[in-house]
């Protein structure tokens, strides 16, 4: 780890305030977060749920065979579907995770002197963070 510049000041954590975020993330993330998916695909009417909150295959609107102009906007549907349900699943896991981090710090480091003693590698190393972050995942074909 390099020395820091100029200008650097210790980090101060006050840890019983970040047990206290982890935990109220955590039930926050429970209790709103947990069934988001499935609950926002049931709101629109979609009947090809998985209890995971996934999208299943499927065309919930403008699916008859018969009215061939709705099946653009049917595919366009499903194709939406699919990807708000991963991102609402991966905001849910992101969430959780940070909750998890920021418990693992409280417990591991007990004051600001422990924090601050502590070097990159140590806290790459508890908290399993890789040195070289994965490569962004490629961007779905719909916009944010």
């Amino acid at each position: 780890m390099t020395e820091p510049g100029p200008g650097f000041k210790p980090v101060e954590v006050d840890v019983y305030s970040m047990r206290s975020f982890a935990l109220a993330l955590r039930a926050e993330v429970e209790a709103n977060l947990s069934d988001a998916a499935v609950n926002v695909n049931s709101q629109l009417k979609n009947p090809n749920v998985h209890p995971s909150g996934l999208y299943v295959e499927g065309k919930p609107f403008g699916a008859d065979p018969r009215n061939e102009p709705a099946q653009h906007i049917s595919n366009y549907h499903t194709g939406a579907m699919e990807q708000g349900t991963k991102l609402m699943i991966a905001f849910r896991e992101g969430m959780d995770a940070l909750a998890n981090i920021a418990l693992k710090v409280a417990t591991e480091y007990r004051s600001t002197d422990d924090l601050n003693r502590a070097t990159e590698e140590e806290i790459r190393t508890k908290l399993n963070i890789p040195r070289d972050p994965p490569p962004n995942p490629r961007r779905g074909p719909f916009p944010i």
